[in-house]
């Protein structure tokens, strides 16, 4: 077995034995030496920069508010999800840790 299909396989396993361990239903984890690792991570592939640059300049505030952080920050749909209103009036991205730059002047405007 390799790939994806050891890694989810593997870290069923070790959920499964950590489970019966802490419930002292076992008394050695036999899954604790199994190396999980990580799933090779896939290339995203490239957008239409047309459709992009509509979104970004709509007339509709919702999609150029949700578009604009995407395409000048690459925000993940996660961290556009739990972003405020008050993130945005203060150009920060304060739900977003891994980023540390303000907002560009194209988003600040699109939530204004």
């Amino acid at each position: 077995m390799t790939g994806s299909d050891y890694t989810h396989t593997a870290s069923g396993l070790r959920a499964v034995f950590t489970t019966l361990k802490a419930h002292r239903l076992i008394l050695h984890n036999p899954a604790v030496l199994l190396r999980v690792g990580t799933p090779t991570p896939t290339i995203p592939l490239p957008l239409d920069t047309t459709q992009i640059r509509q979104a970004v300049t709509s007339p509709d505030p919702a999609r150029a508010a949700v578009t604009a952080p995407l395409a000048f920050h690459a925000l993940r749909p996660t961290e556009i999800r739990h972003l405020t209103l008050v993130d945005a009036a203060t150009s920060s991205m304060a739900d977003c840790p891994c980023r540390i730059a303000p907002y560009a002047s194209r988003p600040r405007s699109a939530y204004a």
